[in-house]
């Protein structure tokens, strides 16, 4: 059991800081295949016939260190949004782009189908990724301290940060294997949450997350039990919205989307 314990934590901590890890991402595109249409199904199959949703989900993380300006210039405002206060204006986002932009972005991409294959491929992938990064707390930006990138804290007797523990952390803490996490977030979804929170609207998964800032932010250098108490349910609920509007917002690009000529 401490051998299973001490490589959990050497994982955890080695983690890259990206949106809810892979581990989180291909959560969320576990739970959306229960709830995709037909023509959801047969455009992922078309564009990406030999890939899963879970594989998908996480492509836009993988590629981040291609030394090309598109990966390491152009896209990378592209995983989250920065929201100082108020809510957030589409006509006035940053010149560079942000997650939300680029959703409109690759939305036009899949409705055009003259546009290359490879291209509605980068799209429908990344589209897939910045669904569950929009539903991560530390992705919705104040302005100030890089999502939390600059937050230094101690979690498990380990220096970190706090968008760290929000991507990767919380989730590696319970030493969970994805059927788990799985197991644990589907059968936690009923019909009426599933009504509630089916939205295609990716401002109104920024607002959410925005509105999570005070329970972020509510801590001191070390986090507490009393925190991780706090912030797991959050989080667990935070997996379960990507799930149902990852599947809904593929269902919508479905019925717009035009096949390859």
């Amino acid at each position: 059991m401490k051998c299973k314990l001490f490589l959990i934590t050497v994982f955890l901590w080695a983690q890259p800081v990206l949106a809810f890890g892979p581990l989180g991402h291909e959560v969320i595109a576990g739970l959306a295949e229960n709830w995709l249409q037909p023509e959801a199904r047969t455009m992922l199959t078309e564009l990406l016939p030999n890939e899963t949703l879970a594989e998908a989900s996480t492509w836009a993380d993988r590629m981040r260190g291609h030394p090309s300006t598109f990966w390491q210039e152009t896209a990378s405002p592209y995983h989250y949004v920065t929201l100082p206060r108020g809510d957030y204006q589409l006509e006035k986002a940053p010149d560079k782009g942000d997650a939300v932009t680029a959703l409109h972005e690759f939305r036009r991409v899949l409705e055009d189908a003259k546009r290359s294959r490879a291209r509605r491929q980068l799209a429908l992938r990344f589209s897939i990724h910045i669904v569950g990064d929009l539903h991560n707390p530390v992705h919705v930006g104040n302005g100030r301290d890089r999502g939390g990138n600059q937050v230094e804290i101690r979690f498990m007797g380990k220096h970190s940060n706090l968008h760290r523990l929000w991507d990767s952390g919380l989730l590696y803490q319970r030493g969970w294997s994805k059927q788990q996490w799985l197991q644990h977030l589907a059968q936690g979804i009923t019909r009426a949450q599933r009504r509630a929170w089916s939205s295609v609207d990716p401002i109104t998964w920024v607002h959410e997350s925005r509105d999570l800032r005070p329970l972020v932010y509510s801590h001191t250098r070390t986090i507490s039990k009393a925190y991780v108490d706090k912030a797991v349910p959050v989080l667990d609920q935070r997996l379960r919205q990507a799930g149902v509007r990852t599947a809904d917002y593929l269902n919508l690009l479905a019925r717009h989307y035009s096949p390859h000529r």
